[in-house]
């Protein structure tokens, strides 16, 4: 072949190679730059190739505008001869060149990553900024898209700030007292020390002075008190134990008292009442109280007296006992009570006692009486007709009727 059709096939594979090497040059935020990214171009090494191998060097523009330049050495004039059959990758290490691993041609495109080639297969070299290779796979490259913050330090924030495919890893919402249930809600309720339990802000233990009354944990110890008497409740209207309720459990209730009863004793039918806490002062709630007394055989005024201001010896309506009433007892005539027992006092208008046998009075034949004569009545009204007695009284005496 002559050194005219050898430069001519040269000269004809520029426009390809410029165009190829045009192309190239612009990489510069790819996944993957054959070059190193800045914009140099394809270099021969870059592209696998090696010396055209003829003897010399000459120096040729392979595109207008193109940085890059293609070296061929033409060993002087025309020092070299071009091989055109031949194995284009022979110079090359097709186990470590990344544009020809494993294979001539072969080159490693790898998303996301700058590639190498081992041992004859791609492997990822580094990964391009904002990207990373969190699963481990070659057939996505660098598939985690992620910036990671200025110190690359895991804070709770709801972002990846390590990059490491795991958000706010090494938090736990749960039991964080800084970051309770949320990243950035910290327990911090008042007067208490609080913990985070299932994600919610906790009492644990009160400050002094202060008491969790309401069991409510989002206003802490909302309680301020400060304990008296030794913590023990008494009825002075304070609290006492500073469980929230003053004289709670009502002390000192629940005890005799015997306030309301006559002299401060109970007695009779009068019984005691029960103390009380009310309003910080113990109150005696009566029990059954005195009432006037009657005649019944007990002691209704509790003045220790059964049925005191009755005599029985003599009161007519209680001769002898209570509720025997002489009044009653006597038919046209009034009773009275004499030693304890009855007795008739006198009659109504128009009757007497003149019959010792029935109990009362007696209807008078006439009325109003009259001194007896012999007239066959009782005209004196003592029980006998025409009384021989009351007749011989009269004056002048009168012998017979």
């Amino acid at each position: 072949m002559s050194r005219f059709s050898v430069r001519a096939r040269l000269l004809a594979g520029f426009g390809f190679g410029a165009l190829l090497l045009s192309s190239l040059s612009a990489c510069s935020t790819e996944a993957y730059c054959f070059a190193d990214c800045n914009g140099n171009g394809l270099t021969q090494s870059d592209a696998g190739g090696g010396d055209a191998g003829f003897g010399g060097t000459t120096n040729l523009i392979t595109d207008a505008g193109s940085s890059g330049s293609l070296n061929l050495n033409f060993g002087g004039t025309d020092g070299g001869v071009y091989e055109e059959a031949g194995a284009p990758c022979a110079d090359k290490d097709l186990q470590t060149d990344a544009l020809n691993c494993g294979t001539c041609g072969n080159q490693c495109a790898i998303s996301g990553a700058r590639p190498k080639c081992v041992a004859g297969a791609c492997k990822i070299d580094s990964c391009s900024f904002g990207r990373w290779d969190i699963d481990g796979k070659l057939a996505n490259g660098c598939e985690y898209a992620c910036v990671p913050s200025a110190d690359a330090v895991e804070v709770c924030n709801g972002l990846d700030d390590d990059c490491n495919g795991t958000v706010d890893e090494g938090f736990d919402t749960t039991t964080d007292v800084n970051n309770c249930g949320v990243c950035g809600n910290k327990c911090d309720l008042p007067n208490t020390t609080a913990t985070c339990a299932d994600s919610a802000c906790k009492v644990t233990t009160c400050a002094a002075g202060f008491y969790d009354i309401n069991k409510v944990d989002s206003d802490g110890c909302e309680y301020a008190c400060t304990p008296t008497n030794g913590g023990v409740e008494i009825c002075d209207g304070l609290d006492n134990n500073c469980d929230g309720v003053p004289d709670d459990g009502n002390p000192g209730g629940g005890q005799a008292c015997d306030t309301y009863c006559p002299g401060g004793k109970c007695q009779g039918i009068c019984t005691s009442g029960t103390q009380v806490c009310v309003a910080g002062s113990p109150i005696c709630i009566p029990g059954v109280g005195p009432k006037f007394e009657t005649c019944d055989g007990t002691d209704e005024d509790c003045d220790g007296v059964v049925d005191n201001g009755f005599d029985l010896t003599s009161d007519a309506r209680n001769c002898g006992m209570c509720g025997n009433d002489c009044t009653t007892q006597f038919a046209n005539g009034v009773g009275t009570c004499v030693a304890s027992k009855c007795a008739l006092l006198a009659c109504n208008d128009g009757f007497r006692d003149y019959d010792p046998v029935a109990p009362g009075c007696e209807k008078c034949p006439v009325w109003p009486t009259t001194l007896e004569s012999c007239n066959g009545k009782d005209d004196d009204c003592d029980g006998i007709v025409d009384n021989p007695a009351a007749i011989n009284a009269k004056k002048p005496p009168i012998t017979f009727c």
